[in-house]
């Protein structure tokens, strides 16, 4: 789903395209492009390296996510787990044990449906 969350705002800059078929450029194309680029961008990064996101598996992680201002400075006390793709291999070498990996084992799956 994470992947997808662009999706609505999608379907939405293609039907006012629809509608507004007279125009020689169509609206939103920046928009459009961007999203599109994010969305490869993301996608290719969980294909191999992964993704980093907030440990939601962690009682104090998810407290310390609930009272984050977002503040960068405050960012390092997050605690983060990488989810990628199984096919890819991990070059993250943490002695932290706060630090997870996790892989999505069926290939069915996929960050679209396991992330929301």
């Amino acid at each position: 789903r994470y992947l997808q969350r662009f999706q609505d705002e999608l379907e939405q800059i293609e039907l006012k395209n629809q509608i507004g078929q007279r125009q020689k450029t169509p609206q939103y194309a920046s928009r459009k492009a961007l999203i599109e680029t994010t969305i490869n961008t993301e996608r290719h990064e969980y294909e191999t390296n992964g993704i980093e996101i907030p440990n939601l598996t962690r009682i104090d992680a998810v407290k310390e996510l609930r009272n984050w201002d977002g503040s960068i400075r405050l960012m390092p006390r997050l605690k983060l787990c990488l989810i990628k793709h199984n096919n890819s291999t991990s070059n993250k070498n943490d002695d932290d044990d706060d630090n997870q990996i996790v892989s999505i084992d069926n290939e069915n799956e996929s960050m679209d449906s396991d992330v929301e």
